[in-house]
């Protein structure tokens, strides 16, 4: 029987969802196609239909976690807000919060920032993720310009130091919590993000 494009559809969000799990729990080197078909449900013919391999899986995840970041950044840029440095403040904190329910995005994020090194197989995909997180730098940086602009900002503030200072500090906040799993660090979150951004009022 014909699969519809919904059932095909289906089948290639099962198959990432089953990487996710065995990835953030053996790591990409020591996860099989075929165990990744086990998961899903599916065979291995189903895998390949949808992915040439399974760093093409790999690459995928990664996609999913950028673009769902990033659209959210520029959706909420986008609505030209008066305040954009409270608005971008928002935006990380809600981020971050959202962590505490969703289990796949942070079993993605163990994948990418305690699980992969980037070696092997997986180095010819280095600089293509380093590149997709200069999306996130540059959406970031638009915020502080756009602050600047409006004169929220002295006019020799340094935006670019202001958007890697912002870009390190939520991925410290993430790694901390990546590495004790105590949800009472993302709990902190709204007072950590008013500590960063306090100095700009």
């Amino acid at each position: 029987m014909r699969r519809t494009k919904e059932e095909a559809e289906q089948t290639k969000k099962d198959i990432l969802r089953s990487a996710i799990y065995l990835f953030s729990s053996k790591g990409v080197a020591k996860t099989s196609i075929d165990e990744i078909a086990k998961a899903a449900g599916v065979t291995r013919g189903a895998v390949y239909w949808h992915f040439k391999n399974k760093t093409e899986i790999f690459d995928a995840l990664f996609d999913g976690l950028h673009k769902s970041f990033i659209e959210t950044i520029w959706d909420e840029f986008d609505k030209n807000d008066p305040n954009p440095l409270e608005q971008l403040k928002n935006i990380c904190t809600d981020v971050l919060l959202k962590l505490k329910t969703d289990e796949e995005k942070v079993l993605s994020l163990i994948i990418f920032l305690q699980k992969c090194d980037y070696s092997g197989e997986l180095e010819v995909f280095r600089q293509r993720h380093i590149a997709k997180k200069k999306e996130k730098f540059d959406a970031f940086h638009k915020f502080f310009l756009r602050a600047k602009d409006l004169g929220q900002l002295p006019k020799d503030t340094d935006c670019d130091l202001l958007t890697r200072g912002i870009s390190i500090y939520m991925k410290g906040i993430v790694l901390e919590f990546l590495d004790e799993r105590d949800t009472s660090i993302l709990d902190k979150v709204p007072q950590l993000m008013n500590l960063y951004f306090k100095n700009f009022k």
